[in-house]
């Protein structure tokens, strides 16, 4: 199975870049940082981390109830 195609390259994360949660305009993704006790917030306009919230020992899962679709892969 070929790999898809990079998008972009999102530099200067902090360690640990685990569960991801896309929101519903599609602008930002959220992000755990297991590693550093932190959830951020990237700026998929411009590829950039934008903020990080402080939250605790190894943060895992997000869910937004008004979040962007999820469509299943093409098995083709």
């Amino acid at each position: 199975m070929a790999m898809p195609a990079q998008a972009a390259d999102i530099t200067g994360l902090m360690p640990g870049p685990d569960d991801m949660e896309l929101s519903a305009d599609h602008r930002y993704l959220w992000v755990t940082f297991r590693f550093s006790r932190h959830v951020g917030i990237i700026d998929l306009t411009t590829h950039k981390l934008i903020d990080t919230i402080a939250v605790g020992r190894s943060p895992h899962g997000l869910y937004f109830a008004n979040r962007a679709p999820v469509y299943a892969p093409n098995p083709d």
